[in-house]
């Protein structure tokens, strides 16, 4: 029983340093995850135990949408992260040790092992995503961190071979052996991770010139609509004076309201909000709202957009948020089809450090509560039919997103937050 309790102790270390970088998806595989470090670190040789440990890291945040190198870097440093807090934390276990019971100081131990690497762990992701930024010295620091774990394995899992030249000699075999294991494991990930980088740039620009193709389409349509609308114009007016010379003033106030005014009224709302979205700065962003409200149908519904200038949308969340945007417009313009019309009002808000995203549409008044509608295979179309709020929450379920779904007055707004967003 004491034996399962401190191998029990022993393994809580490492469960916040993973926490700190999962989803939810992923609990299934943090649970195998962390039984595996329990089982390697207690029931097997210590070095093995360590490298065992380390795979398991490193095979975890990979799954959790880490790079290669940054899940190597990371699974270093939770080795050198426990040789910072064993001299830290050895003066204060010596003074316990003379004063409270053996069961005490180990979930001392754990405990503080436990704080202390999901802190420094945080930190250390802060710091790496915020000033590391070039290639080399990502390896610069891999190399660090590799050395680090190699100078842990030596201090920590060999002291037992000791038997005087033979020892030291098999303890520097073993040392040697790991660091040219690792450093060839180290330039496979490095060139695994700039194959990576290339195939995803190529994808990126790929899909960015669809963007921009899409997107000029859309302006072209755009601009053909208001050309259509001017010939047509000429062609009212003519009708106009022929109105004008029977004399009827009834017929010609309707026939100025039907066909004057209120086409006039349509291209003046067609002109601001293509005045608004040019305010847009992201390419993708603009195509997507172009291609969705470009099937608008303009006499039955009323759109209005309304969007602040220079806001930075950062290309490390920028394909969740148009799957998630398009999401929630698909769903509007749906509702909007099965009503009939009604309005359709978009707003591009940066609120401090925030960034607002605000879709708001008419909708039937006899909707289901939101957590039915945001229940799992949920949809207003039929089970397991369409795109409910479950999916959408699921794409916009990490930082730095935020999602708020309400129904108010006979309208369903969503609102997409963007926490530290900056204006240019």
């Amino acid at each position: 029983m004491n034996h399962l309790f401190l191998a029990f102790c022993s393994t809580i270390p490492v469960l916040p340093f993973l926490i700190n970088s999962r989803k939810k998806k992923h609990s299934f595989l943090l649970l195998s995850i962390v039984i595996g470090i329990f089982i390697f670190q207690n029931y097997t040789f210590t070095v093995v135990g360590t490298l065992a440990t380390f795979l398991l890291i490193f095979i975890f945040l990979l799954f959790s949408d880490r790079d290669l190198i940054p899940a190597f870097i990371y699974s270093s440093i939770f080795f050198l992260n426990n040789l910072v807090l064993q001299v830290a934390i050895a003066p204060i276990i010596s003074i316990l040790s003379m004063k409270a019971e053996w069961w005490m100081i180990v979930l001392f131990q754990a405990g503080f092992y436990a704080f202390f690497q999901f802190f420094l762990s945080k930190l250390e992701v802060w710091l790496y995503e915020k000033y590391v930024h070039t290639e080399i010295v990502k390896i610069m620091i891999a190399m660090s961190a590799l050395f680090g774990f190699l100078y842990s394995i030596w201090l920590n899992d060999l002291p037992g071979i000791n038997a005087a030249e033979s020892g030291n000699l098999l303890r520097g075999t073993i040392i040697a052996a790991l660091c040219a294991v690792f450093l060839f494991l180290l330039v496979v990930l490095f060139f695994a991770q700039r194959t990576i980088s290339d195939r995803t740039k190529v994808a990126h620009e790929k899909a960015e010139l669809k963007n921009r193709q899409r997107y000029y389409q859309e302006l072209a349509k755009n601009a053909q609509q208001i050309r259509n609308f001017k010939h047509d114009f000429q062609n009212l007016c003519l009708g106009m004076e022929l109105v004008i010379q029977k004399g009827q003033i009834d017929e010609i106030s309707k026939y100025f309201e039907e066909y004057i005014k209120k086409p006039s009224r349509q291209l003046s709302t067609l002109a601001n909000n293509l005045s608004a979205l040019e305010k847009l700065t992201s390419v993708p962003l603009k195509s997507l709202l172009y291609a969705k409200l470009g099937t608008i149908d303009s006499k039955s519904v009323h759109l209005a957009i309304e969007i602040d200038e220079n806001i930075v949308f950062s290309e490390s969340y920028l394909s969740n948020l148009i799957r998630g945007l398009g999401i929630i417009l698909d769903n509007a313009l749906e509702e909007l089809a099965f009503l009939g019309g009604g309005e359709l009002n978009i707003g591009v808000k940066q609120n401090g450090i925030d960034t607002q995203l605000v879709v708001e549409n008419s909708c039937r008044k006899n909707l289901p509560p939101l957590y039915e509608l945001q229940s799992v295979g949920y949809s207003t179309k039929g089970a397991n039919r369409g795109l409910g709020l479950a999916s959408l929450e699921n794409c916009l379920s990490e930082f730095p997103f935020l999602l708020r779904t309400q129904i108010l007055s006979g309208q369903f707004i969503q609102v997409i937050i963007i926490e530290g967003s900056e204006t240019k």
